[in-house]
């Protein structure tokens, strides 16, 4: 009597078994393997959020930094136009000075028996037209008004002689230039 023992199905429950074991684990490692990638795109996407914010943070910065640049240039462009300004009135504040210092002495030069007739200004030269008693008069006035502090390089363009209800009139052009006086009496202001 043979016995047949047939062995299989213990054999396929064991192959079952080591299958399901098997698809267990893979199920398992893919659940891994999702939650490994899910947990690396979820860092990676709030790192990317926080670098964005980090980077909205500083436009944000930048744009202010941006206006308050913009400001300084205006302030700079209107302090330039004042100091243009300042300078501009220190100017003609000086000129007013020099303008009552340069008549003053015009006058003051004048000798006895010289008159002025007509003077007139261009930039920096004054023309002087006037009647002298004699040409040494003429001279005189030459000679003080490049004495003067002033005045410089006075040169004599006409000399007309003419009798004039019997006494002879020196008519004369004179030509003078003003004097550049860096010490006219004002204080610079910086």
């Amino acid at each position: 009597m043979t016995m047949n023992i047939n062995l299989l199905p213990w054999r396929e429950e064991r192959q079952r078994l080591r299958d399901r074991k098997m698809m267990a684990n893979g199920v398992l490692i893919w659940a891994l393997c999702g939650v490994v990638v899910f947990s690396g795109l979820t860092f990676l996407k709030n790192k990317q959020a926080y670098q964005e914010t980090r980077n909205n943070y500083l436009s944000g910065e930048i744009r202010k930094l941006d206006k308050k640049i913009e400001e300084i240039k205006t302030l700079r462009a209107e302090k330039e136009n004042l100091l243009v300004r300042m300078q501009v009135i220190q100017n003609l504040q000086r000129e007013r000075r020099k303008v009552v210092h340069l008549f003053d002495d015009i006058v003051r030069k004048l000798p006895e028996g010289v008159y002025y007739t007509s003077l007139s200004k261009k930039k920096k030269n004054f023309n002087l037209n006037g009647t002298a008693q004699s040409n040494a008069r003429v001279s005189d006035l030459m000679n003080k008004l490049d004495a003067s502090d002033w005045f410089a390089n006075p040169s004599l363009n006409v000399i007309d002689v003419t009798p004039r209800e019997g006494v002879r009139l020196s008519q004369f052009k004179l030509k003078i230039s003003e004097e550049k006086n860096e010490n006219d009496g004002l204080v610079e202001v910086n």
